[in-house]
């Protein structure tokens, strides 16, 4: 059973396009599969996740009220993709529902994306008070559009269930030639590129953030990344 990722709107933009949008960007087909599970039929798209060490499918689907959604079909959605629009102030206000819903149904994997983050004081105040790492659409490495790869890198970094690594699980009873060194290396690999793949993303929201921040918040967040760092290079 693949996973089940939401994605909603609170703004102008379609869940249809930026469905179509994230496809896009892997490689993916705009192709709608109804699939069930247990008593309930729901549209859906796959999205192929591949990476060095693995191969997987996350299934998109289109949730215009996540109230409404079967509880027997929750504990499938294993991540949320929510949109606004910047300078949709009343969005504030569905903040702490969402993060409720999220932390009630055990989801842990969640991308909240808009457009023009550094122009925009709701941005920072979403950001301070809610703690929320917001990807901004619009931002731009080597002249690229990049907002959506950055939702895709989160979806292979947290999005695990269906994942099957039994070709480099540590395994005693296994034909595999690497010896057992190499083996427990290869075991270890992904968590450390995942602990790794989240400082930067942490790096590159602060970056985009602190053009709106007091001198003070820049020193404090700073100090937070500085000890993110080093908590990092001191693991084994």
């Amino acid at each position: 059973m693949t996973p089940l990722v939401l994605v909603q709107s609170y703004g102008k933009k379609s869940c249809a396009d930026i469905i179509k949008e994230i496809l896009k960007s892997n490689g993916d087909e705009f192709d709608v599969t109804v699939q069930k599970f247990k008593e309930q039929e729901i549209e859906t798209y796959k999205l192929n996740i591949i990476t060095k060490y693995f191969k997987t499918q996350i299934s998109l689907f289109v949730c215009e009220d996540f109230n409404k959604i079967r509880p027997d079909l929750l504990p499938l959605v294993e991540g949320c993709i929510f949109y606004f629009d910047p300078d949709n102030e009343s969005f504030c206000a569905d903040v702490a529902p969402l993060n409720k819903f999220m932390a009630d149904n055990n989801i842990d994997t969640s991308c909240f994306i808009t457009n023009n983050v550094s122009e925009n004081l709701l941005i920072y105040n979403l950001t301070k008070q809610f703690k929320l790492s917001i990807i901004d659409l619009n931002e731009q490495w080597d002249d690229e559009h990049c907002g959506y790869q950055e939702v895709l890198q989160i979806l292979r970094n947290k999005v695990w269930s269906s994942v099957d690594l039994s070709d480099i699980r540590c395994e005693k009873e296994t034909n595999n030639a690497l010896d057992n060194d190499l083996k427990e290396e290869y075991c270890n690999v992904e968590q450390q590129l995942n602990e790794f793949e989240d400082l930067v993303n942490s790096i590159q929201t602060f970056k985009t953030l602190s053009q709106n921040l007091s001198r003070d918040d820049v020193l404090n967040n700073a100090e937070i990344l500085a000890e993110q760092f080093v908590k990092m290079l001191s693991e084994d």
